[in-house]
């Protein structure tokens, strides 16, 4: 009788010790996500330049040099819109829309 009461009383205390260690694992995580999204807002914060934005170097460039393709070569070709100077047919062309080998 002695022995089976000490052995319930035993496996009371495991339990109990399991419950304490789930409940410190809830609480460390918890506190883990807190400090992790704390440090991400003040990061942000102190980072944020009030530019209304985040634009790339390419965008920067885009904007800095003047309305989008507005490259154009000696011939008056937009590159960037993919037409090059076929002097066969002395205009503007993409290589993939005419046949080539007349320019």
């Amino acid at each position: 009788m002695k022995e089976t009461d000490s052995l319930l009383r035993d496996e009371r205390e495991v339990k109990e010790r399991q419950k304490m260690s789930t409940k410190r694992l809830q609480w460390l995580v918890g506190a883990a996500i807190l400090v992790v999204t704390a440090y991400t807002v003040f990061f942000r914060a102190a980072t944020n330049t009030g530019g209304g934005g985040v634009q790339s170097g390419a965008m920067m460039g885009a904007v800095s040099n003047g309305m989008v393709g507005g490259d154009r070569d000696s011939h008056g070709c937009i590159g960037s819109a993919g037409y090059t100077w076929c002097a066969g047919k002395s205009k503007c062309v993409r290589p993939w829309e005419v046949d080539m080998d007349s320019c």
